[in-house]
């Protein structure tokens, strides 16, 4: 077991606490340690990985007229192991990542491309990230995905409020286990194997995508009930120990 030593104040607003746990829980599965972030902006997301883990990053973003955030986010990655590119097109050289999140153009192609892309760059056990995949307003996001996801090898085993997280189908049950014992240990954390779990219900409908059954963690929750794993959330910094590792 570890803590998470950093989640600095200023980056609440662009990634929900227990989204920089789960991440950081599957990039401390592998020993690589190697994570993409597609569509960087201020690089809440990256930046928590690189705060709690001996990791090393890339992001892509041309940062279309917002040339003054892409310094900004410069300054704040440049004690890190970081490279910036502007396209998939330069990625040759970085091979595979093992954890690749998507956020960036919110319209189906860009979002197909975004795919279509990361899974050829994805390691052996790797683990793709869509966010907004539930958004009203971006309803391009959910149907390239969906799209994508027809035609390809991979399945989701966690679905948030906020994002999806999907893998090659041979590793569904790894993953899916994985975050079923460390939720299991932690019955704080707000999750569930199927909507209504615990209740007296008439049937029960499996969250299932193609076959395979997602885990689900919804993303309202009332902050009290979680201090034993945000001890001093919102203030600064915050985290008891959370998750383990299962090498």
């Amino acid at each position: 077991m570890r803590k998470l030593e950093f989640l600095p104040k200023e980056d609440i607003e662009w990634i929900i606490p227990k989204e920089a746990l789960i991440a950081v829980s599957i990039l401390d599965d592998f020993s690589t340690k190697r994570f993409l972030e597609v569509g960087v902006l201020n690089a809440a997301w990256s930046l928590n990985l690189l705060r709690n883990t001996d990791s090393h990053g890339v992001g892509i973003d041309p940062y279309p007229n917002l040339s003054q955030m892409r310094e900004r986010t410069l300054i704040k990655l440049e004690r890190h192991i970081y490279v910036f590119l502007e396209n998939f097109e330069n990625l040759s050289n970085f091979d595979f990542f093992d954890l690749i999140h998507i956020d960036g153009e919110h319209t189906f192609e860009a979002v197909y491309k975004d795919l279509t892309y990361s899974e050829k760059h994805l390691s052996n056990r790797g683990v793709i990230v869509i966010d907004d995949v539930w958004h009203s307003s971006f309803p391009g996001v959910a149907a390239a995905f969906f799209s994508w996801l027809i035609n390809s090898d991979f399945a989701p085993f966690l679905v948030t409020g906020s994002k999806i997280y999907v893998t090659l189908k041979s590793n569904h049950s790894y993953w899916y286990r994985h975050f079923e014992e460390n939720f299991t240990r932690y019955p704080e954390f707000p999750w569930m194997r199927y909507y209504g779990e615990g209740k007296s219900l008439a049937y029960i409908s499996k969250p299932d995508i193609g076959s395979y059954t997602t885990l689900l963690s919804p993303d309202k929750f009332i902050p009290q009930n979680l201090s034993s794993l945000l001890p001093i959330w919102p203030t600064q910094p915050f985290l008891g120990d959370v998750f383990q590792s299962r090498d």
